[in-house]
């Protein structure tokens, strides 16, 4: 039982801030079937080897949960954001050298043209790492429910 609290306190930790809330409703539940066991269970019980079961289970499915979901924040969605972040939209001309302002007009046109389509491409990719996390989501089921 120590371990699984371990567990489930470590999971919690390893688990981003924004993605919390997300989780809440999962973690919930192990904490109700762990408050569960705790209450009604005495280590005499007869039950208490499938109350291990069931608590080692929904832990194990918490956690391939996090692990998703922590992938695919990090690696995917933040990695995406990083680079609309690091978009350069305007370059100055180089120390000393005088540019016509048409010029100046054009090279910010083109800069901006590629900039935008690199930040809708990179926006894409975190669409779609939005849209893995939901469906992960949608597809866990700790504890047997949905």
């Amino acid at each position: 039982l120590t371990a699984a609290l371990a567990t489930r306190a470590r999971l919690a930790r390893e688990l981003p801030a924004e993605l919390r809330v997300l989780l809440a409703g999962h973690f919930a539940q192990v904490d109700g079937t762990l408050g569960q066991g705790l209450s009604e269970f005495t280590w005499a019980s007869a039950d208490t080897p499938f109350f291990l079961q069931a608590v080692e289970r929904q832990l194990a499915e918490l956690g391939a949960l996090v692990h998703r979901l922590k992938a695919l924040s990090e690696v995917q969605l933040q990695r995406a954001l990083r680079a609309v972040a690091g978009t350069q939209l305007l370059a100055l001309p180089k120390e000393g050298r005088t540019v016509a302002l048409h010029e100046f007009v054009a090279m910010t046109k083109e800069m901006c043209a590629r900039g935008a389509a690199q930040i809708d491409s990179k926006m894409e990719e975190a669409e779609r790492a939005v849209h893995f996390m939901f469906d992960a989501l949608e597809e866990s089921s700790v504890g047997g429910a949905r």
